[in-house]
């Protein structure tokens, strides 16, 4: 069933997932580079990116105070904005 799902609708998936295992204080790391963690997957141009910042542990719990106000997306704009959300 899920193998016939258009792209956008498997990624908008597992962004979901992404979304609860992150309220649940789970990170995803890179396996590569330990310090990043996955945070989104984006579809541009019919192809899939994930998007993974390095972040702090000071920050992330800011983000975990941030996330409790109902603002997690504005942390997110936060860490794009510094450029750490790069692909």
């Amino acid at each position: 069933m899920l193998e016939n799902l258009p792209i956008a609708t498997l990624v908008a998936g597992i962004n979901n997932s992404l979304d609860i295992l992150q309220k649940r204080g789970i990170p995803i790391s890179d396996w590569d580079q330990k310090k990043r963690e996955l945070y989104r997957l984006k579809v541009f141009g019919g192809k899939v990116y994930f998007l993974a910042a390095e972040l702090d542990r000071s920050e992330q719990k800011t983000n975990k105070e941030n996330e409790a106000d109902g603002s997690e997306k504005q942390a997110a704009e936060k860490r794009t904005e510094r450029g750490q959300g790069n692909a």
